[in-house]
């Protein structure tokens, strides 16, 4: 099964079997679903003012690190009072770390973006 050149999914060739074309097709669903993934993650800031940080495992395993974003989840504007960043990035995870003034239970959203994997 050959892939694109700009982001590697792979699709059938015009000499498959038509047999393996459901395959071909599942394999290439499967890459992009895993290329994006997101989730939710609550960190607990136990002093107001410093780091605190949540370990995220990626529900499946990039073959490179991908590119994370957090962010606070909608809520109200209090919620917008922090700084959210993603700390060691790896291919299976990052931890999530949060700063604000106040402390508590905080909970954000997180998004990786990797290169599209095969999918066997």
């Amino acid at each position: 099964m050959p892939n694109s050149s700009a982001k590697t999914l792979p699709y059938p060739a015009t000499t498959d079997p038509v047999a393996q074309g459901a395959d071909a097709i599942r394999k290439l669903a499967q890459s992009v679903d895993n290329m994006v993934q997101t989730g939710s993650v609550t960190v607990n800031v136990v002093t107001a003012g410093t780091n605190a940080q949540t370990a995220v495992v990626f529900p499946v395993p990039y073959a490179s690190p991908p590119t994370v974003f957090v962010g606070p989840t909608s809520g109200p504007p209090s919620d917008y009072s922090g700084y959210w960043w993603p700390s060691g990035v790896t291919a299976t995870g990052f931890n999530a770390v949060y700063k604000r003034s106040t402390t508590g239970n905080f909970t954000g959203n997180w998004v990786a973006v990797g290169a599209v994997a095969p999918v066997t």
